[in-house]
């Protein structure tokens, strides 16, 4: 894999909401219908991305000379946070994600935003203190 095809993978995760049931086998009537599947889709954008940064911090670590834009951080964010779910391990994936995005310096007021969109403020405020106290103990 390449950085190319990490950014490929990260777009298609993201659920676009205007595409439109009009295919075969959807019932273009039906609103209920249409949300359930977009539901579905955002759910398992959501776990695709999970996988999709798993894989990517693995070729980071053999690659250390390679850094994701804040296009890409952004949009993996984005398929993160496109469900309601607020499992322990897609918060786990979040944070991972936010940490690595602001220690590889790409951190943008738009993916701060996405951040505090998915945690409460005292979530935030913790991963925060843990960033400094990580950053403390490299430090020493």
């Amino acid at each position: 894999c390449d950085l190319q095809s990490f950014h490929l993978m990260i777009k298609s995760c993201v659920v676009d909401e205007s595409t439109t049931f009009d295919d075969e086998g959807f019932d273009s009537n039906s609103a209920s219908s249409k949300k359930l599947i977009t539901q579905r889709a955002k759910v398992i954008g959501s776990r695709v991305a999970i996988g999709i940064w798993r894989d990517i911090r693995v070729w980071k670590d053999q690659n250390a000379e390679i850094t994701l834009t804040s296009d890409m951080y952004y949009q993996l964010l984005q398929a993160l946070c496109q469900t309601t779910d607020r499992s322990r391990g897609l918060l786990a994936a979040v944070a991972a994600v936010f940490q690595s995005c602001r220690s590889d310096g790409m951190e943008t007021k738009h993916i701060t935003d996405i951040v505090r969109g998915v945690m409460t403020e005292s979530q935030f405020q913790k991963l925060l203190r843990s960033e400094k106290k990580s950053a403390a103990s490299v430090k020493n």
